[in-house]
């Protein structure tokens, strides 16, 4: 194809004046602002007969179609000017930011030039074989443009803004369902947790509730090998979130915070993580003193169910809240004993845990501290041995016995 400046423009000789206009109207693309009508436009150039190749309009170009003499004007997708001479655009991206509605299946049987729609999937119709394309109704007809990942477009009737995702699928996080929204969505992860319990071992029923959890120490089925991790319901499966340093949750079941040091959950308002006791002021029965053997004290061996021993009725069921935890157990009571042996036994375990020897004349105050054993509940009691006798212990009255948990570390 010859350059159509060549000619009229020759290295010797003179210019081509007309050659000239003919070859900078043919070759121009004339702007047409968006206050002006482009139907009050005058292509022709009766001087050379030369019209322009395209007009520039609300930031696209319009091409010359010569064939075309039929095509209405809508200045969306054809301009008619004064002169009857069509230019037109086959790209329609640029009309539209937003549509009208993205819920109506059929095409409107009134539409107006430059009517805006998302096709649903089940439309009928013009649209039918369109699902998720937006549909511009033109002079020319409705026309369609399938849309591309990351396009946004506003649907009016809703006011809400709606993506086209990877997956194919056009969705407004407004409108996504309850719980539906998972902490791995969320840029920088989220840190902090309210958690129905801080030592949950067995998973409970999926809902989709979006509630969460500390795994317990024991755990079982989904949350197998999560130990300290947070589980939340996410419908379909658990969510598994390994904790950061500086995490922290409140734990519904404790009424407590939590901060993660980045190997432990430790408590963030002082080191105790909960506190159980119980009391009472009346006498505890004497007996069985004098059906076992005598216990002589020993720094190393321990006193075992076997030895004569009067064994407190206050006995206190304790589940720690986090395995290997250290439990801070304390008692108190009146007694007349002015010498004696105090032993705390957990279960049914044959030998005491812990042991003390006491000599505090008309009362016993004591304070154990054991590692729990792990997170399951335990029975905790205290028994009293008279030391190298096996008489009666004597009276026990008004006593008190506290357990308190503490982190690990």
């Amino acid at each position: 194809m010859d350059n159509v400046f060549i000619l009229p423009l020759p290295w010797t000789g003179r210019t081509n004046r007309q050659g000239l206009r003919a070859a900078l109207i043919s070759r121009v693309i004339y702007p047409i602002a968006d206050d002006e009508d482009p139907e009050a436009f005058v292509a022709l150039d009766t001087e050379s007969g030369a019209v322009p190749i395209g007009l520039a309009r609300h930031g696209v170009i319009f091409w010359l179609d010569e064939d075309d003499e039929i095509t209405a004007h809508d200045d969306l997708t054809c301009i008619v000017t004064d002169d009857g001479y069509r230019y037109k655009v086959a790209d329609i991206q640029h009309l539209f930011r937003s549509v009208l509605d993205k819920d109506t299946t059929s095409p409107p049987g009134s539409p107006s030039i430059g009517d805006r729609y998302l096709v649903p999937s089940a439309a009928t119709g013009a649209w039918s074989g369109h699902g998720d394309e937006v549909a511009v109704y033109t002079a020319r007809g409705w026309r369609f443009v399938e849309p591309l990942e990351g396009w946004q477009l506003l649907v009016e009737d809703e006011n809400l803004v709606y993506i086209f995702d990877a997956d194919g699928e056009w969705v407004s996080e407004s409108t996504r369902a309850a719980s539906s929204v998972k902490a791995s969505h969320i840029l920088g992860g989220r840190t902090h947790w309210v958690v129905v319990n801080a030592a949950t071992n067995t998973p409970p029923t999926l809902t989709g509730s979006g509630v969460a959890y500390i795994i317990g120490g024991s755990p079982t089925g989904a949350w197998s090998g999560h130990t300290g991790k947070i589980a939340v319901d996410e419908g379909a499966s658990w969510g598994i979130y390994t904790p950061a340093e500086g995490w922290t949750a409140d734990d519904q079941a404790q009424n407590g915070a939590f901060r993660y040091s980045g190997s432990a959950w430790l408590p963030r308002n002082g080191a105790s993580l909960t506190h159980k006791y119980v009391k009472t002021d009346a006498n505890a029965a004497d007996a069985g003193l004098d059906t076992g053997t005598a216990y002589s004290y020993s720094d190393t061996v321990a006193p075992v169910t076997s030895n004569a021993i009067n064994y407190d009725p206050v006995g206190l069921a304790f589940a720690a809240q986090q395995p290997d935890a250290k439990l801070r157990i304390k008692y108190h009571a009146r007694t007349n004993i002015t010498s004696s042996i105090v032993a705390l036994w957990r279960d049914n375990e044959s030998s005491a845990i812990e042991w003390r020897l006491v000599s505090n004349g008309n009362t016993v105050d004591v304070e154990f501290v054991v590692p729990a054993p792990d997170d399951s509940e335990h029975q905790y009691k205290i028994g009293i041995l008279r030391s190298g006798s096996a008489d009666a212990a004597g009276i026990i009255a008004r006593r008190l016995l506290q357990i308190e948990e503490f982190s690990p570390t």
